[in-house]
Formats: C-alpha cells, sequence, structure tokens
C-alpha cells in the first residue's frame, strides 16, 4: 500500500507550453521540457502500413504518419519516396481503390468514428464526400462493376446499420439493400457476376451465421451448412468469417471452427450443399484468407501462438487441395492483399523488434521486397528486443500464456520492476507487433513488460474463448492474479523481478480489467493506468453507442435481466473503487463512442475518497484511443512521469 497521500492540485484547464489545448488533467504535474527530450527520440520514429495494391498497377497505397497524423500515401516502386495524398485535420489509415485508379476511404472527426466515406482523385488530387456527412458508415466490399461500394449506413433511425450500395462516381442515390433490426450484419462478398451476394450476420467472435441475398429481387436464402454433409458434430456455437464466392459462384470458401476447437478453410457446394474441409486439422486459428483475383487460389494465414504463417492454396476447386507454406521470417502479417495481376501479394510485416513496413511477396520466385523504409530516428537494428513466450499456472491449474519482455544490459544484482500490460477487446488476442511505447518502457524506463494472453482471449481454441464468459467473468481477473504469484516465485528467481514494484496497464476492456486488479490485488500493485476503460458494466451497456450494444450484451451479459444487472453490481470496480491502495492514472477521449466518457467521470471522486493519488487525462478531440500525435506524446510523456513517480522510486 502506497503510504502517502497526493495533495490536491488545481486543475490544469489552461494550455501549458507542454500541454496540447485539447487535453485537460487534474494533478499531472508539468512535463518538463528535459522529460519530453527524452521521449522525442522515440516519438520521432516511424512506420508505414500496407493498404491496397493500385488498381492499374502503378504501386501500393500505404498508410504513414504526415505532421501528427497517419494519412495515405502512395509508393511507385519499392524503395521510392511515398508521394503523399490525403490531408487534413483528421487521420486516414484505410482505404480500397476503384477500378479507374481512384480510391475510397472512410473517415470521421475527432474520434467520433461516425465515419464518412470520400472517393479520392489522384491524378485532380480531389475528394468527394460519397455519404451524408452525419450517419456512421462502414465500407464493406467492392462490386465487381469496380465503381459501386457496400457500406454499411445508420441513416435510417440512427442505430441499425443497413447495408447500402453506394455510387462512387457519386451519379447516383445510395441504394438501400438490406434493412437491419436490431443485430449486426455485413455484406462479406459479391459473386463474380454481381447478381449475389453474401451476408453475415456477427453474434459474437464465437457465433456467426451467413445467408445469400439476391441483388435483383434483394429477397435473401439460407446457406446450406457445413455440417449437414459431413457429419461433423455440431458444436453449440459456431465461429465462420472471411466468406468468398469462388470462379464459377457455384461454391463458397470460408473459415469455421465447425469441427473442432479452431478456424479451418471449408468449400461449401451451393446446389447440393456438400461441405469439403481443405485445411488440414491445425491447432491453431487460420484467421486471414485472401482470394486471388481468378478466385481460383488463395493465401491463408495462420496465428500460431501470436506469430503469423502464410499458405498458399494453388486450387480450391480440388478435391484435396494441397498447402504451401511460405517463406516469411519470425513476425506478423497484417491486410493481405494480391495485386491486380495475381503475381504477388502484399501486406504490412513486422514483430516486437522490428518495426512494421510495406512489403511484397512474389508468388513464383518467393521473393520479399520491402517497399518502405521509415526514418528510424537513429536507432540501431538490434535497438529493440522480441519477448519470451511462457505459460504460467492459474487458479484452476490451466496455464496462461504470456510475453515477456526484458531489458538490455541490465545489472543483474538489480531487481527489475515489471509493468503488465493487458489487451483489450475481450475477444482479442496480445501479438508481439511493435510498440515504441512499450520498447520505451524496456530500454528507457529499464522495467520488464509481461503481456498476458487471460482467458478470454482468442487464439487458443474456442473453449479458452468462452472461459469468461457472463457469470465467470471475474475469473480472467484472477489470472492476473496468479500472473503476480509467479512474478514472485519463477519470476524472482528466473530473472530477477521485483513482485514489490507492480504496474498494472491496458485499455477498453484492458481498462476494465486493470480497475479490477486494482480493487483486487491492490496490495500487490504499486499503480495502474487506465485508458478508455470499462468501470461499471451496467453503466457501459446503458451508455454505449446503440448500434453497438446488443454486440456487447453477448459478450458480457445483458444488464436488463436481474440476475445479471446483480452480478454487474457485485463485480463493479466503480462502486469499490473507495477501496483504492494503489496510485490510479485515467486516461479517456471525450468523444468516446464504445467506452463512454462516463465511465471514467463516475469514478475519479469515490477513487480519490481512499486517499490514494489519482490523475487524470482527457482529451476533447479524440475517442476511443489517442490518434493525433501532440496528444500520444504528451499521454506517454505523462504516463512515464506517473510510473516514475509510483512504480520506480522505491518507498
Amino acid at each position: 500500500m502506497l503510504g502517502v497521500v497526493m495533495p490536491l492540485l488545481a486543475r490544469t484547464d489552461s494550455p501549458t507550453p507542454a500541454r496540447p489545448p485539447a487535453i485537460t488533467t487534474e494533478h499531472v504535474p508539468p512535463i518538463t521540457a528535459e522529460e519530453f527530450q527524452d521521449l522525442k527520440r522515440y516519438q520521432e520514429l516511424r512506420e508505414a502500413w500496407f493498404v491496397d495494391w493500385h488498381s492499374e498497377d502503378k504501386g501500393m497505397l500505404v498508410a504513414t504518419r504526415t505532421g501528427g497524423l497517419t494519412q495515405l500515401h502512395l509508393v511507385s516502386a519499392p524503395g521510392e519516396p511515398p508521394r503523399q495524398l490525403t490531408a487534413g485535420t483528421e487521420p486516414v489509415q484505410s482505404a480500397r481503390f476503384l477500378s479507374d485508379g481512384s480510391f475510397v476511404f472512410p473517415r470521421g472527426v475527432g474520434g467520433n468514428e461516425r465515419f464518412q466515406v470520400y472517393r479520392f482523385d489522384i491524378d485532380g488530387q480531389q475528394e468527394t464526400l460519397l455519404t451524408d456527412g452525419d450517419s456512421r458508415h462502414l465500407m464493406l466490399k467492392r462490386h465487381p462493376d469496380g465503381r459501386r461500394l457496400a457500406v454499411t449506413s445508420t441513416r435510417r433511425n440512427g442505430r441499425d446499420q443497413d447495408i447500402y450500395l453506394i455510387d462512387a462516381q457519386g451519379e447516383a442515390e445510395a441504394s438501400l439493400i438490406f434493412e437491419v433490426k436490431g443485430e449486426t450484419w455485413t455484406l462479406a462478398d459479391f459473386s463474380p457476376d454481381g447478381k449475389r451476394a453474401i451476408l453475415q450476420r456477427y453474434i459474437s467472435r464465437n457465433e456467426s451465421y451467413a445467408q445469400i441475398l439476391d441483388l435483383e429481387t434483394l429477397q435473401v436464402s439460407p446457406l446450406p451448412s457445413e455440417i449437414d454433409s459431413s457429419g461433423v458434430q455440431a458444436a453449440q456455437r459456431i465461429s465462420r468469417a472471411e466468406y468468398h464466392f469462388t470462379a464459377d459462384s457455384g461454391s463458397i470458401v470460408f473459415l469455421s471452427d465447425a469441427r473442432g476447437e479452431f478456424r479451418e478453410v471449408v468449400r461449401l457446394e451451393l446446389a447440393t450443399g456438400r461441405a469439403t474441409w481443405l485445411s488440414p486439422a491445425f491447432q491453431w486459428d487460420v484467421v486471414n484468407m485472401e482470394l486471388a483475383p481468378d478466385r481460383k487460389r488463395a493465401l491463408i494465414e495462420l496465428n500460431v501462438d501470436g506469430y503469423s504463417r502464410l499458405y498458399r492454396i494453388d486450387d480450391l476447386d480440388a478435391p484435396a487441395p494441397r498447402l504451401n507454406e511460405l517463406a516469411l521470417p519470425n513476425g506478423l502479417v497484417g491486410v493481405l492483399r494480391f495485386s491486380p495481376d495475381g503475381s504477388r501479394v502484399g501486406f504490412t510485416f513486422g514483430r516486437s523488434s522490428l518495426p512494421e513496413e510495406a512489403y511484397s511477396l512474389e508468388l513464383k520466385t518467393g521473393e520479399l521486397q520491402r517497399w518502405t523504409f521509415s526514418d528510424r530516428a537513429g536507432f540501431s537494428e538490434d535497438a529493440f528486443v522480441d519477448p519470451e513466450l511462457i505459460r504460467y499456472k492459474s487458479f484452476d491449474d490451466r496455464r496462461i500464456p504470456a510475453f515477456v519482455f526484458l531489458p538490455k544490459n541490465r545489472q543483474p544484482a538489480a531487481k527489475w520492476p515489471v509493468v503488465i500490460t493487458i489487451h483489450g477487446g475481450p475477444e482479442s488476442q496480445y501479438v508481439p507487433w511493435f510498440s515504441i511505447v512499450r520498447q520505451q518502457y524496456v530500454s528507457g524506463l529499464g522495467v520488464a513488460v509481461i503481456a498476458p494472453n487471460v482467458r478470454g482471449s482468442t487464439g487458443y481454441g474456442k473453449t479458452y474463448s468462452l472461459l469468461d464468459n457472463g457469470l465467470k467473468r471475474e475469473d480472467s481477473v484472477r489470472d492476473i492474479g496468479a500472473l503476480l504469484d509467479w512474478i514472485a516465485t519463477d519470476g524472482v528467481t528466473k530473472w530477477n523481478l521485483d513482485p514489490e514494484r507492480v504496474a498494472v496497464i491496458g485499455g477498453s476492456y484492458g481498462g476494465y480489467m486493470v480497475l479490477a486488479s486494482l480493487v483486487h490485488f491492490g496490495d500487490r500493485l504499486r499503480a495502474g493506468i487506465d485508458r478508455v476503460g470499462i468501470s461499471d458494466f451496467t453503466t457501459f451497456l446503458e451508455n454505449t453507442s446503440g448500434y453497438r450494444r446488443q454486440l456487447r450484451r453477448e459478450e458480457y451479459g445483458d444488464e436488463r435481466d436481474p440476475e445479471m444487472r446483480a452480478f454487474f453490481e457485485r463485480i463493479s470496480p466503480a462502486r469499490r473503487i473507495d477501496k483504492l491502495k494503489s496510485a490510479l492514472f485515467l486516461v479517456h477521449g471525450e468523444n468516446d463512442p464504445r467506452v463512454p466518457f462516463s465511465e471514467a467521470k463516475q469514478i475519479v471522486e469515490r477513487a480519490r475518497s481512499s486517499g490514494s493519488p489519482v490523475w487524470t487525462l482527457y482529451a476533447e478531440n479524440e475517442g476511443h484511443g489517442f490518434r493525433r500525435r501532440e496528444n500520444r506524446d504528451y499521454l506517454v510523456a505523462a504516463e512515464n512521469a506517473f510510473l516514475k513517480r509510483f512504480l520506480l522510486e522505491e518507498k
């Protein structure tokens, strides 16, 4: 328990040179020029992410930071300097090319996630608004005619995300093709002739269904099940994803976990209902599948303990197609897409010690080419660390995977303070992508960082992902308690970790895990940083945006049910935060549509009544996470100051 009470300071509402004007703080001390200078080198490092291939084979579109915001750039050939295309006061990170060489992209305002869709004409350097300017939109799939696009929109009632076809040339009104009523539907693919579409109903990460939409009549018909013809015993819930029509439109291929714990590739013949499983029974999930332009070949990505493995399927119509693994260095792949002629695949590649860049792979020769060479801010190639994967025993003897990052060149006699970082979701998984913040903690602050995948995480089978649902919610919190036990035993013995100096950090659902951990294990935790976290599931579900409320009820439970509501009250960190024993830092964007700003506001005074130090940092122009560089830089500096004060200092 911390033995001092943080003195009350005046609210710092007026901007200082160190603090962006959109940010307000309480109890955060002024950040000195020296502290900013210490972090500047880390903050100057850049990365680049593959977005799409130019439809006329004129290079690839990438996203990289410019002027403090991520914007889209065109790279004409490997190693050529990126040419900036989009600009403005809001970030742009994704896009898809149309057949005429223009591209479409979504953009919101101030983190509110009410995305609008724009078309960008590269030759004329002009963007055109394609949606209504107010409702929330998500881009889905391009129509085979190359000029239309399927999007979801809340324009009808402000809540349901109906599916529309919009004309990317702006010459025709948007047409409603599927009306949604209180559910979550997406359009997964168009048939090659453009006459049909696959619609997917998403209930949760563990349950989804699909139908065929006739685009002329707008009538829907159910898909035959992959279970009917295969004789596989159906699970209670089946997870399906990545639906694609094959070349003749007579079959579809998709990912399904119907015959086991993990997602596999299955081909389903629409006329007969016959299912053929195209991938072997991997003991890991197939997490991504991309079809070649001819729809006869595919690439799949396997998630092996958090790392990517790529396989090529050369004939989707073969009775038993062979899978050939593609040679890649150990790392992670993102945004996998074939080039227009199908000869190459583009993707983002990186790992914990390797910042992300855009790459391509020649499928015939296996040649790997790096397209972007971002500013490394003077860091050498061996400056960053990769983690070691461990598995520690939890309360029920289940082994919990976790990645452990250790500083380099640390004197072995010195004990290492520990930062536990918990991912959000919870239908997610920590995978070892590069994080400059994590690397700065390790090399700059000299702490060990541990990233666990507590129960409820994906990537380890459907049973594992369901272990925290409903009334089992706090079992995942007990996994953090077991990790604290491991730090105090094996962690001390093997790596000289310091169980007396441990902090926990997390965002969104990970923020709930931070608050719950502080409530349960406050005598073993020095500090916690809650970024845009849930503090009470009842108030969260009542106040989150209407378009996602039912989706979250499927994961967390329904607050309208008396038993579940009573359970939420029992486990609510906001209702028990007055027992806080650790220092707490609350970070939130005021425009957050997912975890409302009220989740942070409602616990501040209760937390301070405990006598523990409580810092707050709010941004009026951010939402579910900080995307503007000036805000992120200040946040990182403030979090560093917090950790130095409450984690690194000896009592």
